[in-house]
């Protein structure tokens, strides 16, 4: 999709908006939780340390309080409804907000350490 998008600009904000659905899915995966939102899966996420800024690669300089993870609280959630619910943004960064998903996804799901 985020190729097409070089090709047809509109694909980016329909992108975004799959970034935020893989996230809430993979925390109800996490939190085995169907019945909480977003904003309560990130809750939980940070308050059982699942998410921590070293784990977001556009993160230069990480925070050992976790204070980009506290704040997707409040963001993610705001930013997902309106992209659902009506205010298309002018989409540039698509492989940036791909790139956020997967940073975040990965830290749900971390690969299992190989036996020597």
């Amino acid at each position: 999709m985020a190729v097409y998008f070089f090709f047809f600009y509109s694909l980016g904000s329909e992108l975004q908006l799959k970034t935020y659905s893989v996230i809430e899915h993979a925390l109800r995966i996490k939190a085995n939780r169907q019945d909480l939102m977003l904003r309560q899966l990130l809750v939980l996420a940070n308050h059982k340390n699942w998410l921590k800024d070293s784990g977001f690669r556009h993160i230069e300089e990480p925070d050992s309080e976790n204070s980009y993870c506290a704040s997707l609280v409040k963001t993610l959630p705001q930013l997902r409804n309106e992209s659902a619910h009506g205010v298309p943004p002018l989409v540039w960064d698509c492989i940036g907000h791909i790139e956020k998903c997967a940073d975040l996804v990965n830290q749900l799901f971390p690969r299992p350490r190989k036996a020597h």
